[in-house]
C-alpha cells in the first residue's frame, strides 16, 4: 500500500509535532512496516510511503483503517477530514437493481448521474495524491472512483449509462455458455459460479473483480452509473483464482470490506464527481439484506490469559482504553471483558487475536528478555520415520544423492511413463507444464536424470521420498513413497584402473537388498519376482515382495520414456511402498556363534522361468530350528552344452551354524535330504549329474 504522508496526517489532527521518523517507528511498531518512505524536495512532511499490509489487515488497505491504527497507537483521535453531503435524486430516472444471490450480495448501492461534463478532469490535488500513491491517470471519473478506494478502503466500479441495455441491473450468477470481454482484453467463459453484475443483455462485469470493456467510462462519458457494494470474501477470493485475476479490488473484497462503507463511499464519490464534473443525481438505490451482513461478534478476554501468551503483565487498567482506542467496545466481566468486534476487523475472531492487539499497542519494546524455560526431551520418532530414515542413510551411503521435486507434473509425462492420463487435474496451474498431480515420483527423478546430463553429468544416482496421488478428487489417496534412478558408473575415472561395469539391474536390486536390511534376507522375507510394469523394460522388471506383500518395483526404465526424455540409454529405477515397510521388523544384532560353521554346495538343474530367489525361499522354509544360523548365496549359474534347452544348471553354498553346539554330520545330512525334498516336490528341481 503506497500513500500520501500529508494525506495521512490529514486524518490525524494533533500529530504536527510528530515528525517523520517517529511516525515511520510508529506504522513499523503496528505491524504496517514501511518498506519505502521517498521524500519530495520542497513539500515537507509529505513524502511517498510504501507499507507492507498483513494479510489478514484488509482494513487497512485505506487511509481510514491505516489512520486508525495510527491513532490508536499515538493515543490520538482520527478525524474524516471531510463532510459527506446527503443528497436525494432530482427525478425518477433512475436504473433499478435486482439483487437475486443476496448470500454472495448482502449489500448493493447504485448511484446514476448525468450531464457530466464531457472529458471531465479530477482536480489536481487529486491526481497527484494518485501519483503519489502509484496510480496512473486514466479519466477524471475512474480517478475519482480510485481516490475513494485508496482514501476508504472500499473499491467500486463505474459503468457507461448509454452502454447499458433496458432499466435494471441484476446481481446474479452467470448462466451457461455466457463470455464476457473484460476491461484486461480477455474474454473468458463464465462459470456457473461466477457472480456477475448483468443488464438485459448479459454480464457486464464480474462482481467484485474487474468490469466488462463494453460498459467502461471514457473521456466521452457523460451519464454513468455508479456501483458501490458489500461482497462475500470467500466467493471473491475463489472467482478470482478460478480466472486468475489479482486487481486492486479483488486484494481488499477477498480480506474483507466493512460493509457500512458501500454507502459512505457510494456519497463521497458523487460528491467529488458532482463538484469536479457537473451533472446531476438521478437515481439512488441502496439495498440492504440484513440477514446475510457479518454478524457481530464478542469475544471473552481474560485477565490472565493476557500474561500467559505474551509472559508478562499489563496494568489491568490500560487494558479497556486500549481496546476503546481501535474501536473495540469492552464490557467488564468478573474474568476480563467480553469485547465486541467492529464489523471492518475481520482480522479478531478469538482471545489470541485480542491479546495480540494488546500488544501492539502497549509496544513490544515492553515484553522482557527472558530466555524460556524448555524441558529438554529427546523426541521418540515412529517406527515407520525410522525405518525411512535407515533407509535414506543407507542410500546416501551407497552414492545417492537426495532430490525434491514438484508433486505437480506435465500430463505428457506422466502419460508416456503411465500409459493413462492422469485423473488429478490442478484447477489453476502455475504452468501447462506442472499441471496434473503425480501418481509416481518416477517423472520427476527421470527430469532431474535429465537436467543432469544435459549439464554435463555422465554418472548420477538420486532418490526421492514423498507423497503420490492416486484415485479422484472425490477419493483421492496419498501413498508415501520412497524411488531412485541411476545411470553410469558407481566409480569415478581413475588412471590405472580399468572401467568398470556401469549400474544395471543387479547394481540396483544389490542397493534396495543392502538398504531393507541383512534380517530381510536371512529369513526369506525379501525376494524379487518378474513383473510387467508400464514404465520398466518388460523384460528387465521385478516387483519387490516382503513376506506376501508386494512392496515395489525395480527394473531399467521403458525405451519409450528414455526416447521421449532423449536420457541415456541404460537408465535404472526403483520405486516403493514405504507405508507397508514400516511395520517390517528392524534388523536386530544377535550375538556370534564360536562353533563351527559347515559348508556344502548344491548343483541343481533348474527350469529357466524358476528364479534363485524362488528356490532360496524354498530353501529357507526348511530351517526350522531358531538356533541354526543359515546362510545360501548363488555362486554359478551355467547355460550350454550338456544342459538341455529350457534349463539352466544353478549352484549355491549353503552354510550352517548353530548357536549353542557343535553340528553333527547327520543333522546336517538330514537337512540336505529335506532341502532336495521340497524342491522336488515344489518345482520338480534335482541335482544334476
Amino acid at each position: 500500500m503506497k500513500f500520501s504522508e500529508q494525506w495521512l496526517r490529514e486524518w490525524l489532527p494533533g500529530c504536527d509535532a510528530v515528525s517523520a521518523a517517529q511516525l515511520s517507528a510508529q506504522l513499523t511498531n503496528l505491524g504496517l512496516e514501511v518498506d519505502d518512505w521517498e521524500t519530495h524536495e520542497g513539500e515537507p512532511n509529505n513524502a511517498s510511503i510504501t507499507i507492507k499490509v498483513p494479510a489478514n489487515r484488509g482494513d487497512c488497505f485505506g487511509i481510514l483503517g491505516i489512520a486508525r491504527d495510527v491513532a490508536a497507537g499515538l493515543q490520538l483521535a482520527a478525524r474524516q477530514p471531510f463532510t459527506v453531503t446527503e443528497r436525494k435524486p432530482t427525478s425518477q430516472a433512475g436504473i433499478a437493481v435486482k439483487v437475486l444471490e443476496q448470500q454472495a450480495c448482502p449489500c448493493y448501492g447504485m448511484a446514476m448521474i448525468s450531464g457530466i461534463t464531457a472529458a471531465m478532469q479530477a482536480p489536481a490535488w487529486i491526481i497527484k495524491r494518485l501519483e503519489q500513491s502509484g496510480v496512473r491517470q486514466i479519466s477524471g471519473i475512474v480517478d475519482i472512483v480510485n481516490y475513494v478506494m485508496l482514501e476508504l478502503g472500499q473499491p467500486m466500479h463505474a459503468f457507461d449509462r448509454r452502454t447499458l441495455s433496458g432499466d435494471t441491473l441484476f446481481v446474479r450468477y452467470a448462466k451457461p455458455d455466457e463470455t464476457l470481454t473484460l476491461l484486461d482484453g480477455t474474454s473468458p467463459k463464465l462459470k456457473p459460479n461466477t457472480l456477475v453484475i448483468a443488464d438485459a443483455k448479459g454480464p457486464q462485469a464480474i462482481a467484485g473483480i474487474m468490469g466488462g470493456a463494453s460498459s467502461g467510462v471514457t473521456t466521452e462519458t457523460t451519464e454513468i452509473v455508479l456501483e458501490s457494494a458489500y461482497f462475500e470474501p470467500v466467493g471473491i477470493r475463489l472467482t478470482a483464482r478460478q480466472y486468475g485475476l489479482r486487481t486492486d479490488a479483488v486484494q481488499r473484497f477477498e480480506r474483507g470490506v466493512d460493509p457500512a462503507l458501500a454507502q459512505q463511499a457510494l456519497q463521497r464519490a458523487v460528491d467529488l464527481i458532482l463538484e469536479y464534473g457537473g451533472g446531476q443525481l438521478e437515481g439512488l438505490n441502496i439495498q440492504t439484506a440484513t440477514a446475510h451482513l457479518p454478524k457481530p461478534i464478542t469475544v471473552a478476554l481474560r485477565f490472565g490469559k493476557v500474561k500467559g501468551l505474551l509472559g508478562y503483565e499489563i496494568p489491568k487498567a490500560q487494558i479497556p482504553d486500549l481496546l476503546s482506542s481501535l474501536k473495540l467496545s469492552p464490557v467488564a466481566t468478573p474474568v476480563g471483558w467480553e469485547v465486541t468486534i467492529p464489523p471492518h476487523r475481520f482480522d479478531i475472531a478469538v482471545e489470541a487475536d485480542l491479546i495480540e492487539e494488546l500488544a501492539r499497542l502497549h509496544g513490544l519494546d515492553h515484553v522482557p528478555s527472558i530466555l524460556p524455560c524448555l524441558p529438554l526431551q529427546v523426541p521418540v520418532q515412529e517406527k515407520a520415520k525410522q525405518r525411512e530414515n535407515q533407509i535414506k542413510n543407507c542410500l546416501i551411503a551407497r552414492g545417492y544423492q537426495e532430490v525434491i521435486t514438484y508433486s505437480f507434473i506435465d500430463p505428457v509425462l506422466a502419460e508416456v511413463c503411465t500409459e493413462d492420463k492422469a485423473s488429478l487435474a490442478l484447477l489453476n496451474p502455475i504452468s501447462s507444464e506442472k499441471s496434473v498431480m503425480r501418481e509416481s515420483l518416477l517423472p520427476g527423478l527421470l527430469l532431474t536424470l535429465q537436467n543432469h546430463q544435459r549439464y554435463g553429468g555422465t554418472d548420477g544416482a538420486f532418490f526421492e521420498t514423498g507423497l503420490c496421488f492416486e484415485g479422484s478428487l472425490s477419493d483421492c489417496r496419498q501413498p508415501r513413497r520412497l524411488a531412485g534412478v541411476v545411470e553410469g558408473s558407481p566409480w569415478a575415472s581413475q588412471w590405472g584402473i580399468s572401467p568398470r561395469l556401469a549400474r544395471d539391474f543387479f547394481t540396483l536390486k544389490a542397493d534396495i537388498e543392502a538398504c531393507l536390511g541383512a534380517s530381510l534376507l536371512r529369513e526369506g522375507m525379501l525376494r524379487f519376482e518378474p513383473t510387467v510394469h508400464p514404465s520398466f523394460h518388460p523384460s528387465e522388471a521385478a516387483q519387490i515382495v516382503v513376506g506376501k506383500q508386494i512392496v515395489g518395483v525395480v527394473g531399467s526404465i521403458h525405451p519409450r520414456i528414455q526416447k521421449h526424455l532423449d536420457c541415456a540409454h541404460g537408465v535404472v529405477a526403483f520405486e516403493i511402498e514405504l507405508g507397508i515397510l514400516g511395520e517390517i521388523k528392524p534388523p536386530a544384532f544377535e550375538a556370534f556363534s564360536k562353533f563351527p560353521r559347515v559348508h556344502r554346495d548344491l548343483a541343481l538343474l533348474v527350469k529357466e522361468e524358476i528364479s534363485a530367489g524362488e528356490i532360496e525361499s524354498a530353501i529357507a522354509t526348511c530351517v526350522t530350528d531358531k538356533d541354526w544360523v543359515f546362510k545360501q548365496k548363488v555362486f554359478d549359474v551355467y547355460r550350454g552344452k550338456p544342459i538341455a534347452p529350457g534349463y539352466k544348471s544353478l549352484g549355491l553354498t549353503l552354510s550352517f551354524q548353530h548357536s549353542q553346539r557343535t553340528l553333527v554330520e547327520e543333522e546336517i545330512n538330514t537337512f540336505m535330504e529335506a532341502v532336495l525334498e521340497a524342491l522336488l516336490r515344489q518345482y520338480g528341481i534335482q541335482l544334476r549329474d
